[in-house]
Order: structure tokens, then sequence, then C-alpha cells
């Protein structure tokens, strides 16, 4: 009984300590090797570009700082964005999840996907399908960036366009292409 008091105290110790109230300013999570650039880093005044070199490009926005996010419901298993706002780019971070196990090219035999293929050209079909819905996205609500998951199958996950290997790529490159380009 005593043990069990202890633990439940210790527990309770751990939450309240470990919470921070919505007050606390935001900082750096504390490391014993941070860079200078690392140390340096406030929300306030962020780097103006990373600190390393930049190829040059006309436009350039920095976007280093802190950041909103949304995290959607996952009722729907196509690609979806939040509602857009006059001030903020709007980002799909990540779509995809299409698995496709290849016989003697996986980590281990047993694999998973979030969606199984049943073979390529299903997975090319429903590839394109995806990338037709956020290519809609671009002009309504006005996407900005949109991001694939993943390049590469990673253990036993198969959702790659490449196999744990690297041996076998799932689409065709110049397929690929195309629908990534909506050419």
């Amino acid at each position: 009984m005593k043990k069990t008091i202890l633990l439940v105290n210790l527990i309770i110790g751990l939450i309240f300590t470990s919470c921070q109230s919505p007050q606390s300013k935001w900082q750096i999570a504390k490391n014993p090797l941070l860079t200078q650039w690392a140390s340096d880093v406030d929300p306030e005044n962020p780097w103006p570009e990373y600190p390393r070199p930049q190829m040059v490009r006309e436009n350039w926005l920095n976007l280093n700082g802190l950041w909103d996010y949304a995290i959607l419901p996952k009722e729907n298993s196509e690609p979806e964005t939040p509602e857009p706002e006059e001030d903020r780019a709007i980002v799909l971070g990540e779509f995809g999840g299409l698995g496709l196990p290849v016989e003697k090219h996986t980590w281990e035999e047993k694999a998973w996907g979030y969606r199984n293929m049943k073979d390529f050209n299903e997975l090319l079909e429903k590839y394109e399908e995806f990338y037709s819905i956020v290519w809609q996205f671009k002009d309504n609500p006005g996407l900005s960036a949109a991001v694939y998951t993943q390049t590469t199958d990673v253990e036993t996950e198969t959702n790659g366009l490449m196999t744990y290997d690297r041996k076998i790529i799932k689409l065709n490159p110049g397929d690929a292409y195309k629908i990534n380009t909506n050419k």
C-alpha cells in the first residue's frame, strides 16, 4: 500500500513539474551540444537565413520562426487542407501512405502500409488521384506547398516510392514527373 501511494505521488509530482503554464515563454530546449546559431534562437527575432550558403533566389521569403499548424481528422483518407487565412501559407504537411510491399525487397517478410495497393498499376492510379486533388487545392483554397510521404520504404512500413533496399522504384519516374508537375 505504501509503495502504491509513493508511486502515485511520484507520478503526480512528475506531471506537475513537467507541465508549463500557457503564459510561460517559449525557449529552446536545454542541450549541451547547441551551436552558436541554435543558442541564439529567439521566436521574436528569428534568423534571417539558415547559417549555411543559400542559392541566389529572387522574391525569397524567410519563414524561420514559430508556426501555427492544424491537425485535421483522418475521417477521409484523401488529401485535404485547412481553411485559408489571409496572412498565412497553406501547406499540406503530409499525404500519401500508399503501401506496396515488393517481395524480396522488404526489411522483413511481414510488412504493412496505410493503404495497401495490389500492384504497381494500382499504386500509380492512386498516386495520380491524390495529386489531382492536390493540384486542385493550388487554386482553391490556395495551397502553397505539399509534402508527399514517403519517398522510401522504412523498415516494415512499405509506403515508399522506392523499396527499403532502394533497388526497386515503384513508380515510373517519367509518370511521377508528369503527375508531380501537372503536365
